[in-house]
């Protein structure tokens, strides 16, 4: 019998909808009435020796290898606006990882959650339910969702309560590194020599971001959220201006060249992969003095690629950046984590046309963060996971 999650809903709020117009400000959006509709399950972890059963033989790289393609593939059926469409989808569907840590469990609770929105709170609810079991359908056999029944459930172990009772929270985003190309003039840096940079994937991903969350001696949660988005005309005719830009770059010094030729490689690539890119936000809550070493973590774990060459294996990229909200923006933040929005908060380094380039990515710069355990024969020193109990978790899905 298949189970149904408890669907929690929010008050009726005004909330911004893209309106399939580009402007010189970016995307625009249009402010209407509605309700945010959630579910979550608890994502169960099937051991390393049921896994290993059912592919006899296989080492652990090549197991590893194939759980890892699974999550790959789930992600991309997420994707469901057509690349030739001329409008975003209004009902802001999102899903979210959110790797909860408990210290005096020294468990890290890894929990689902998706939202829908829409104008009528019976509407919103039976889309957020259609959405779970297409969801509970597509998701990866090597996993089992476990959803969270009713209300106290889902307050208490999704990680909602903990978001606003974390005394003193502090919230810290981590971003993809940004820079500008020097120039001659500051307005033709700002308008065509901007480079975000991707975060780079990597086997091991996440591993070592666990066992830090795990040695915390307070509580702490990684949230990332995952948003399907449709691509403007208007970047795409933006990433060919930064291509054409950087890869023609003019300048006297040598690193200019040289940062220029990757750049155009980056630019190159966006215009190749970004035919149905994610939006994609990793975000840090934790009390103050505990959540730069975590943000840290999450960075360093983006940052560090695939060997380059030979013995290379540093990423030939910048890094990452930690934006912690001020003040003012602190209600957004939190109130993006909680409600699994995109508001966008914080300043920015390049035009506001170009804001939403730093947070699209396509399916693998998705997997870099949208990612699952994988807790090898050895596991995982000091981080537990929930561990499926029945031998054949493709039960979940079939």
């Amino acid at each position: 019998m298949q189970e149904t999650p408890f669907i929690h809903t929010a008050y009726r709020q005004e909330t911004l909808v893209e309106s399939g117009l580009f402007n010189h400000l970016g995307v625009a959006h249009e402010q209407l009435p509605g309700y945010h509709a959630l579910f979550a399950a608890r994502v169960l972890v099937t051991p390393y020796e049921i896994l290993a059963e059912r592919k006899w033989g296989m080492v652990e790289r090549d197991l590893l290898d194939e759980v890892l393609d699974r999550q790959r593939r789930f992600i991309a059926s997420l994707h469901y606006i057509d690349p030739h469409s001329t409008s975003p989808d209004p009902s802001l569907k999102t899903a979210a990882l959110r790797y909860v840590a408990r210290p005096e469990t020294r468990q890290i609770d890894t929990i689902l959650v998706g939202k829908v929105f829409a104008h009528q709170i019976d509407q919103a609810r039976d889309m957020a339910l259609a959405w779970y079991k297409e969801i509970e359908a597509l998701f990866s056999r090597d996993y089992k969702l476990q959803p969270l029944k009713s209300e106290e459930e889902f307050i208490t172990q999704s990680g909602q309560q903990l978001l606003k009772s974390i005394s003193e929270p502090t919230q810290t985003e981590v971003r993809r590194y940004e820079m500008f190309l020097p120039r001659s003039t500051e307005r033709e840096v700002r308008e065509t020599h901007y480079v975000v940079y991707p975060f780079m994937w990597h086997r091991n991903g996440m591993d070592q971001v666990w066992q830090v969350m795990a040695s915390m001696s307070a509580p702490v949660i990684l949230s990332v959220m995952l948003r399907p988005a449709y691509l403007y005309e208007a970047e795409e005719l933006h990433l060919a201006r930064f291509y054409e830009a950087t890869k023609n770059l003019k300048s006297e010094r040598v690193a200019d060249h040289v940062l220029g030729e990757q750049a155009a490689q980056i630019y190159a690539g966006y215009l190749r992969t970004w035919r149905q890119p994610f939006l994609v936000r990793a975000q840090v809550t934790a009390p103050q003095g505990t959540h730069r070493a975590l943000a840290r973590a999450v960075g360093c774990a983006l940052s560090y690629g695939a060997p380059a060459s030979g013995d290379d294996r540093h990423s030939p990229f910048p890094g990452y950046e930690l934006i912690t909200p001020t003040k003012e923006d602190r209600k957004t933040a939190r109130d993006n984590v909680c409600w699994l929005e995109m508001q966008d908060w914080g300043t920015d380094q390049a035009a506001p046309a170009y804001r939403r380039f730093r947070y699209l990515t396509d399916l693998k710069g998705a997997h870099c963060l949208f990612r699952l355990p994988f807790v090898p024969k050895a596991g995982l020193p000091g981080a537990q996971f929930d561990k499926s109990s029945t031998p054949d978790a493709d039960s979940n899905n079939r």
